[in-house]
């Protein structure tokens, strides 16, 4: 089986497209397990293998001893385990939802289920009506797996997401983040719920939306075209609306860092995102100074490199942690 196959497979999995038979083992075997919420190590990358190789022998065992494909299907399968490890160890972490939490915060359909990317990690997701999301490093997504009800329904936790929805006039696509919901009928944007700025921003790259707070305290219902921005500021309770280039705030789906006039926080926030490592802002001066940089598939020191150029600062990097000092 192919790297892609393999991918194919989960992909088809969570969209809710894969035959009774490997739906049915899936489930089975993450019925059993504790929510994964960090990535995990090679080492246990390793013990994962062996553990779902072994429950799901366990449970064909019988049937495999009638079948003369008994070997082709442990093979198979062996597959589905290295595909489940490989797309563990590279941040496409699957959460059941099947443990018990808060009503209110639940996603109210019959088969929900949770993305998480860790900090440095980013993923493509097709959902069960071929629309496409792509999910940056440190965000959260639910939704779910049947779109089967009278709109499809994605719930963006945390976090920054692209969104490619396939037109369906009698089905609008609602995306909820907080409070703010995004309704479209087929377009391209990009979302982002920035918790260090406390702001939600929307993004319009084709066709239109319509975007707005549930009881239009602070959002009324607002429609957007391609080129513009919606920024609500969660603090204030205020919102804007601007003209951009859209194609920078989706450049991340294509390995592209970009900042526009981003102050250290933001600075720190996006590197932080990016690369999954923490960083420490030690400055005694700088709080009005901005970057606007784009970088192209980089290396963290390259960033901090060039970066160094348009603001003097020193930085250290030991492992996971970033210091930077005037």
């Amino acid at each position: 089986m192919t790297k892609q196959a393999i991918s194919d497979l989960l992909e088809r999995y969570l969209a809710g497209r894969c035959s009774r038979e490997e739906q049915e083992w899936i489930d089975q075997w993450f019925d059993q397990q504790e929510p994964v919420t960090t990535a995990l190590t090679e080492s246990d990358a390793d013990r994962l293998a062996d553990e779902i190789l072994a429950a799901i022998n366990e449970r064909t065992v019988a049937a495999a001893r009638r079948s003369d494909m008994r070997m082709g299907r442990k093979a198979w399968w062996r597959g589905v385990a290295a595909a489940i490890v490989l797309l563990a160890g590279a941040g496409y972490l699957l959460v059941s939802q099947r443990e018990s939490a808060p009503a209110q915060e639940q996603l109210p359909v019959r088969s929900a289920f949770t993305l998480h990317t860790a900090p440095g990690q980013r993923a493509r997701l097709t959902l069960p009506d071929s629309s496409v999301i792509w999910l940056n490093g440190r965000s959260a997504i639910r939704y779910d797996k049947v779109f089967d009800g009278a709109i499809r329904e994605v719930f963006l936790d945390s976090g920054e997401a692209f969104f490619e929805v396939q037109p369906d006039p009698d089905r609008p696509f609602v995306v909820h983040a907080g409070e703010v919901d995004t309704r479209v009928l087929g377009t391209s944007f990009n979302v982002e719920v920035a918790n260090h700025r406390n702001e939600y921003q929307l993004t319009v790259a084709t066709g239109k939306v319509s975007v707005g707070t549930a009881e239009e305290l602070h959002v009324p219902a607002t429609v957007l075209e391609a080129g513009q921005q919606l920024v609500y500021n969660r603090n204030a309770g205020s919102h804007d609306v601007r003209t951009v280039d859209p194609a920078d705030f989706s450049a991340w789906t294509r390995k592209v860092l970009v900042f526009h006039h981003a102050p250290w926080p933001e600075v720190a926030a996006r590197l932080s995102a990016w690369y999954g490592v923490d960083v420490q802002l030690q400055l005694r001066r700088g709080a009005q100074e901005t970057f606007t940089a784009r970088f192209e598939d980089p290396s963290l020191a390259a960033v901090l490199n060039a970066l160094q150029k348009i603001n003097k600062f020193h930085y250290t990097i030991n492992r996971k942690e970033v210091r930077i000092t005037d």
